[in-house]
């Protein structure tokens, strides 16, 4: 399921408009200007890459004194602003290449529902507010730096004014809040009143605007963008997340994974979205479109083949500002080969956009070296960068600034790395220079950093010793989280920066301690530093880093998910791939996810080439097919593994070939997940029955809906007499029928005895006739050990009168019948017969694997 919405026709019947709005793509803020109320003249200013917008419109009619009216007077003014919201125009320095915010797709994932974890894909943004879905007003959306957090929040903001989404037919009002432009000391009500209303707006005061607030306070519906960029000492923001003011209200904030902690712990989360991305498909959907629009449509298909080709540049295809500079750099040179690093892409689009303006000015430019004017502002404007960085501001005062020279302010807007623009705040007017997007803004103070560090540990450097720590404090997880981006921009300028940031890390994270159980959000937090860390490991490119890390991560009963491709999965990768093994002889529990099509078992190819002695579990989840070959030589390295989850892979007979090879790797083996795979057949389990003997320590074996007849059930059973520990056996939705169930009836004595470990039988929806089961039941009945059969309803009469008391009611059912449970052997002495439930159990053998830590 993807968020994908259909294209919109602008309604004509307003005013007339001449649209010129510049926007950036996918991550932007947007505000607007004072206005001239005489001429109904209003100046539109965007924070990132932007220009000047001028819109001509009728001023809204003023209303009498009725409240309703004005009330109504106060959404009008609303929705005219959101109304200019609908065009993006992502690249300032090229005029060709403009988006309908209505072609804005990205997916979303629903991960967490008050406290329990879970894995949805949503339709559209507008799901969230299906009572259904989030059961209560608290929401946070998450996603990592570019993945179009803003822009999200702009689309919900937009359809509202339009009367669309659910929004629109809750009857409520939206107030979308950009973070970032929010000041200390500001109420709720001047935040609205200088960011959410038109400024032509007449007789609409403060006090009025807190009186319309806390009148309609239930159908207010705050839309917080960016979270992580709230400027230090505001007060309202957090008051508000707390529920002090407008408790009644419906709250969505916006924040990167690290910061999304902190909003957690301000407010009572009912329910968490992560934004995935592009899917594969989006991503070339938006490469056509772009090259459609430059005029180059030929350059898409190659782009796309030269993609697929490179699994090291698709883990950044998730994002989709990535996606667009990718975009803009293959349009310069199609034959390039691009960096597997967020760090490494900024710097070739920084050379790009130099090589531009060189050309576009007559500047001579050696390979990639600046030319000595560019360097010295680009430089300059870092240093500006870091400083207002470390005030939580995305813009340069200008006002404030003495050493930006107009040289150098000529220079950088040529470039169009920043705009000059006159502040739209009414509350706080200025001149300044804003950055297009926050990454873009710590990439640049990253350059000014190293620069520094690179310096100051230069051999002819006798005066001066930068450490990394008199620009960032590395003193606590709060500032860690805080400057995450900035981290990995400076990790990713190489020796000594990349050095210096992580030796200071490991000497001070592993002095402290960490407890789920008695600071959950703490521990959530250690998590995210382990994310961080192999970031910055990551964007540093250097694997001589790698022991630098070992005392810092806590990988112990942790469950790590590569996702693939994606930047954080290639960061462990990589990782992984120069790890002699995990630190401190920690546990990993590995989870390969696909989000394309095939790359994970390439990814599983790469992690064979170095020895993972602590991974202990293994899911793999995409479509393997015949290539488990794949997989062997990861398993040779993987001598403590104790569960692989092989379910839904669409693995084959011949699949069955490598798993026996493989299988002789990993003699601790205790769990076997090889469900929902029909293809493996009875040719499969009679390839696979010859492996089963290396596995003497198996406990639970998964086959639920394998294509399995009574042939293969019967070569089965001779191979599993050595499996001395098993515990459980699911043959659910296997059709052995009859002739297997009196197979099991004839053998079961000596299984038994061969097993005597074995507890569970599962074999619901298998073919049986009632009579065959009852022939399974009496003989089951003899052994006491074994516990629990499951089974499908029929197979025992309606009102039939049993003495079995180990029969459990096999899933699944829809989700509103009952299930009826029958008393289980053991501890349970209740004279009832049967148990009535209404959940719903999942039909996966393996439980996800439970964070603890002491």
């Amino acid at each position: 399921m993807k968020m994908r919405v259909k294209g919109w026709t602008r309604d004509k019947g307003c005013c007339n408009v001449t649209w010129t709005l510049f926007l950036l793509c996918l991550c932007y803020s947007f505000s607007v200007a004072p206005v001239d109320a005489q001429q109904g003249r209003r100046v539109a200013r965007i924070n990132m890459y932007a220009t000047t917008a001028t819109e001509y419109c009728t001023p809204i009619k003023q209303p009498d004194t009725d409240t309703a009216a004005r009330v109504e007077y106060f959404r009008e003014s609303l929705t005219r602003h959101y109304s200019l919201l609908h065009v993006l125009k992502p690249l300032p320095w090229d005029p060709r290449f403009t988006l309908e915010l209505d072609e804005i797709f990205t997916e979303l994932e629903l991960v967490k529902v008050q406290d329990r974890e879970m894995k949805i894909l949503l339709q559209s943004m507008h799901d969230v507010f299906e009572q259904h879905v989030c059961p209560g007003p608290h929401i946070l959306v998450k996603g990592v730096a570019g993945s179009g957090k803003s822009t999200l929040l702009s689309k919900l903001a937009f359809d509202w004014s339009r009367g669309r989404g659910k929004l629109a037919d809750m009857e409520k009002y939206v107030l979308l809040i950009r973070l970032r432009e929010v000041e200390p000391g500001e109420s709720i009500a001047e935040i609205v009143w200088d960011q959410c209303v038109t400024k032509s707006t007449k007789g609409l005061s403060i006090g009025l605007i807190e009186r319309y607030l806390r009148e309609h306070e239930s159908k207010l519906v705050f839309l917080l963008d960016g979270y992580d960029e709230l400027p230090n000492g505001v007060k309202s923001i957090p008051e508000l997340l707390a529920g002090t003011w407008y408790p009644n209200s419906t709250v969505l904030v916006t924040s990167r994974p690290s910061s999304g902690i902190e909003v957690e712990q301000k407010m009572a989360v009912n329910c968490s979205v992560m934004i995935v991305g592009f899917s594969p498909d989006h991503v070339e959907q938006y490469m056509t479109k772009y090259f459609q629009a430059v005029g180059n449509p030929g350059l898409a298909l190659s782009l796309v083949q030269a993609v697929q080709a490179d699994i090291v540049a698709k883990s950044l295809m998730q994002t989709p500002m990535f996606v667009m500079l990718i975009c803009v750099l293959w349009e310069e040179d199609p034959t390039r080969v691009f960096p597997g690093t967020m760090s490494g892409l900024y710097q070739d689009l920084l050379t790009c956009l130099v090589r531009k303006y060189c050309k576009r000015e007559d500047i001579a430019m050696l390979g990639d070296e600046l030319p000595a004017d560019v360097s010295d502002a680009l430089l300059l404007l870092g240093e500006h960068a870091f400083k207002s960085l470390k005030r939580d501001q995305a813009l340069i005062d200008l006002e404030e600034t003495t050493t930006l020279l107009n040289k150098d302010t000529d220079i950088l807007l040529k470039l169009g790395i920043v705009s000059k623009e006159v502040s739209a705040s009414r509350l706080h007017p200025r001149e300044q220079l804003n950055f297009p997007h926050k990454t873009m803004q710590e990439f640049l103070a990253s350059r000014y950093i190293a620069h520094n560090l690179s310096s100051s540990s230069s051999y002819f450097s006798f005066f001066s010793s930068a450490n990394i720590e008199d620009f960032v404090s590395l003193q606590s997880i709060r500032s860690l989280l805080h400057n995450e981006g900035l981290l990995q921009f400076i990790c990713g300028s190489g020796d000594p920066a990349s050095r210096m940031v992580l030796e200071k890390v490991n000497l001070w994270i592993p002095r402290v301690t960490f407890s789920k159980q008695r600071n959950p959000f703490q521990f959530a937090e250690k998590l995210n530093i382990d994310e961080l860390c192999l970031a910055c490991l990551h964007e540093s490119q250097d694997p001589s880093l790698v022991p630098i890390l070992k005392g810092t991560l806590s990988f112990k009963d942790a469950s790590l998910t590569v996702r693939v491709p994606s930047r954080q999965g290639a960061a462990l990768m990589f990782y992984l791939a120069h790890a002699e093994g995990m630190p401190l002889s920690k546990v990993l529990n590995l989870t390969l996810e696909e989000t394309g099509q095939g790359e994970a078992i390439k990814h599983l190819c790469k992690l064979a080439k170095s020895p993972l002695p602590d991974l202990q579990r293994l899911d793999v989840k995409c479509q393997i097919g015949n290539n488990l070959e794949y997989l062997t030589p990861l398993l040779r390295n993987v001598p403590s593994l104790r569960f692989l989850n092989l379910a839904n892979t669409s693995l084959t007979e011949m699949s069955m070939d490598a798993l026996r090879q493989a299988l002789s790797h990993v003699p601790l083996l205790e769990e076997l997940d090889l469900s929902r795979n029909r293809k493996i057949g009875d040719n499969g389990i009679i390839r696979l029955s010859e492996g089963l003997a290396s596995t003497l320590r198996l406990k639970r074996l998964n086959l639920y809906d394998m294509g399995m007849s009574d042939t293969g059930l019967h070569q089965l059973v001779q191979a599993m007499k050595q499996l001395y520990n098993l515990r459980s056996l699911d043959l659910t939705l296997n059709k052995i029928g009859d002739a297997g169930c009196q197979l099991l009836v004839s053998i079961l004595h000596a299984m038994m005895a061969r097993m005597p470990a074995l507890r569970m039988f599962g074999l619901y929806n298998t073919g049986m006739e009632a009579a065959g089961f009852k022939a399974f039941m009496e003989a089951a009945e003899k052994h006491p050990d074994l516990q629990e059969i499951w089974y499908s309803e029929g197979l025992v009469p309606e009102g039939e009168d049993t003495s079995y008391s180990i029969l459990r009611l096999k899933y699944p059912l829809g989700a509103d019948q009952r299930h009826v449970i029958k008393n289980m052997r053991g501890d349970d002495k209740s004279s009832d017969a049967y148990k009535h439930i209404f959940d719903n159990p999942s039909p996966y053998l393996f439980q996800p694997p439970v964070i603890t830590e002491s």
